[in-house]
């Protein structure tokens, strides 16, 4: 009848390994993995309570009254084994029966599935503890949203009856939510990371019992385990005598590859299965092989490498200074097995969603490219007009300091784009000649010093740079601030036309010819001024140190103005209904507010400092819902910089348009592109509730 204490190591094994007998006692020496070593009765050595099944109140058979009632058979076949001479052959079934139950009966298994459990749950924490590899699985640096993404989207938005009502597609408001959410990676990566924390430390707590309830079941399906007797049967068994003792390890037996790498046996790859080590007693070691496998290396290292295989311990009928040595290394296989298993099923998993990192072979060099390119920019003539100065002599200093200034940029970029220079008196009166419209006299060109505008003939696109002549007084100043904050200025428009010639070689067409939708041309027009801002800062680097906190200041100015005037320009959409119209006035803002955006971004990151210093534009930044969005643009516009000049597609370039979309969602207008392909935009009512001093109950929108 089944007991409490039931073992998983049965007593007739290890009674083949007893160091002495004392009555009906019987002792062996137990070597553990915490460095125990101990003689012990047999009684208290490979045993669990209700390792097997609890005590049955019916009185129907246990799992542990079947294996009872079958440990008979497999003694007496262990006796008979144990009887053979050495060399002798030893029955392959009977060899498969005996160590395909004791095998998979044993606690090793159970503990290693334990500990397995532990080792896969620890990788996976270590695996989401990238911030990096979670925004990758989830796709979260992707153009496009992931399918699972989407579909949890669509469905959480059912719970929404009024953002359902306003009639904006589910496609349009997820990628909306997407780009909120890819803005605030760090606190979702947190949040993800915490939560995981928690719920594999509860696993983990779990493990043992998960292990336990699984083992049991394995063994109540077939404790005799058929299928590992098959397997163990194939192999040519014969036994070997040794004069030194021989261990048994809580695994029972081990598997070696043909590499020579040894294994607990049911962790051994049958492929590269070659022998099969199972101690039967002290000096009694059945050997299985393949037929063209020699044995006798492996039978002389069988007590050190079932040392490594064991998991808690092994025993022996000896106490000797070599197995208290091997005390070290139980368990070792054991563990680097299952180490290797979870890195590699972990290193798959990390290879097929690694994020893209941009190497620094890929950042812009100073190698034989731009070398070979200063030979044509030198030659090129760049036209200069001066005017407005008191004297002729002032006019030459000036024009010297810009000829030195030009000649110093035409050594490292292209500077063929400039259709020429222009410095006047009347700086408003010449600016008007190339606008279609005036600048709005809140934008800080109304006050400005230095502005360029596009011409175009036979479609090469060149900058027109105009410069106010009081400005350029200031390259030949006696203040060197005067002196640093006008080349500053003037350097950076002459790197727009760099960064033109730089984006039509590698895309031609792409700035001077109308490419897709209407929507999509004006999100990238729009878009692309803070690109080129962006490329133009990267290019001119460091040069002026003060330049934060004019640019953070303008920032701050821009924005609060496009709050004001986007705001103004919805509500005078629903009156007028005229989408060009709202476009058209809203455009300017969106453009100055990313443009300035990208020029205090870029000097953040040539600093490698934070991007907003200025506690004034952070609170702003915040208020407006802007703050992660800065961030991530600032991650975007980065990707853009370190490939300059070898984009591969213009889709580096155009994917920014996002950050259009996402503004405009800031400013409380969504637009899209029916089925039609026609553009539409809707304008909530609820985000101009106050002001018109209604409760919302309806919805604008228009189509173009």
């Amino acid at each position: 009848m089944a007991g409490k204490r039931q073992h998983y190591i049965p007593k007739f094994l290890q009674r083949g390994f007893l160091a002495e007998k004392k009555g009906k006692k019987e002792f062996a020496f137990c070597y553990q993995a915490e460095g125990n070593v101990f003689k012990t009765d047999i009684e208290n050595i490979g045993v669990g309570t209700y390792f097997y099944s609890e005590l049955s109140d019916s009185g129907d058979p246990t799992l542990d009254d079947e294996i009872t009632e079958y440990e008979p058979h497999i003694a007496n076949l262990v006796k008979g084994l144990r009887g053979l001479p050495h060399g002798a052959q030893a029955d392959p079934h009977q060899v498969g029966d005996v160590l395909g139950h004791l095998a998979i009966r044993s606690a090793h298994l159970r503990g290693s599935m334990s500990g397995a459990f532990s080792q896969v749950l620890d990788g996976v924490q270590d695996f989401f503890s990238s911030d990096d590899q979670i925004a990758s699985l989830l796709g979260a640096n992707e153009d496009e949203i992931p399918a699972p993404v989407v579909d949890g989207f669509s469905h959480q938005l059912n719970q929404f009856p009024y953002i359902r009502s306003l009639g904006i597609p589910d496609r349009v408001l997820t990628r909306l939510i997407w780009m909120c959410l890819q803005e605030r990676q760090q606190e979702f990566a947190d949040a993800i990371q915490d939560q995981l924390a928690e719920t594999i430390h509860a696993m983990k707590s779990e493990g043992p019992s998960v292990a336990t309830r699984s083992h049991k079941r394995a063994l109540s399906e077939s404790y005799r385990a058929e299928a590992w007797a098959k397997k163990f049967a194939k192999l040519d068994w014969c036994v070997a005598k040794t004069d030194y003792g021989l261990l048994l390890p809580d695994c029972i037996a081990i598997g070696i590859h043909e590499n020579g790498v040894p294994y607990p046996v049911l962790f051994a790859d049958e492929e590269e299965l070659a022998i099969v080590l199972f101690p039967v007693s002290t000096h009694t070691l059945l050997v299985g092989t393949c037929s063209t496998i020699q044995a006798v290396n492996a039978i002389s290292d069988f007590n050190e490498h079932a040392a490594m295989c064991a998991n808690q311990f092994f025993i022996s009928a000896q106490k000797n200074e070599a197995f208290s040595e091997l005390v070290e290394v139980i368990g070792t296989r054991t563990t680097s097995f299952f180490s290797s298993v979870t890195s590699e099923a972990i290193a798959d998993f990390w290879n097929k969603n690694k994020p893209t990192v941009v190497s620094s072979e890929d950042q812009l060099s100073s190698g034989d490219d731009q070398n070979s390119t200063k030979s044509e920019i030198t030659q090129y003539c760049i036209p200069v007009s001066l005017s407005g100065f008191a004297s002729n002599d002032v006019a030459e200093k000036v024009q010297a300091q810009l000829v030195a200034i030009i000649e110093n940029l035409a050594s490292v970029v292209s500077l063929r784009r400039v259709a020429g220079i222009s410095i006047v008196s009347a700086y408003d009166e010449e600016k008007q000649i190339y606008e279609d419209a005036p600048i709005p006299d809140n934008d800080v060109s109304a006050v400005g010093v230095v502005t360029s505008y596009p011409e175009q003939n036979d479609g090469f696109i060149k900058h027109r740079i105009i410069i106010r002549a009081s400005f350029a007084e200031w390259l030949i100043s006696d203040q060197e601030y005067e002196v640093r904050t006008a080349s500053a200025l003037i350097v950076a428009k002459l790197f727009e036309s760099a960064v033109l010639d730089k984006v039509e070689e590698v895309f031609p067409g792409l700035l001077s010819q109308a490419h897709g939708s209407w929507m999509t041309q004006w999100l990238f027009s729009s878009g692309y001024s803070g690109v080129e801002s962006y490329l133009c800062a990267r290019l001119g680097g460091n040069s002026f140190p003060e330049h934060k906190e004019y640019l953070e200041d303008i920032l701050e100015l821009r924005l609060r103005s496009a709050a004001q005037e986007i705001v103004a320009r919805r509500l005078d959409y629903r009156e007028h209904g005229d989408l060009d119209q709202l476009f058209g006035d809203i455009a300017p803002h969106l453009r100055s507010v990313l443009s300035a955006s990208a020029s205090v971004v870029a000097l953040a990151e040539t600093r490698s400092t934070p991007t907003i210093v200025s506690s004034s534009l952070d609170s702003l930044l915040k208020v407006s819902g802007l703050r992660s969005w800065i961030e991530k643009y600032r991650e975007d516009l980065e990707l853009i910089w370190a490939r300059y000049g070898r984009w591969q597609n213009a889709n580096e370039l155009t994917r920014l348009s996002a950050h259009v979309e996402r503004l405009l969602f800031q400013f409380g207008i969504v637009m899209w592109e029916n089925e039609d392909g026609k553009c539409q935009v809707s304008v909530p009512i609820a985000t101009d509730a106050v002001a018109l001093g209604l409760t919302p109950v309806i919805e604008h929108d228009s189509a173009n």
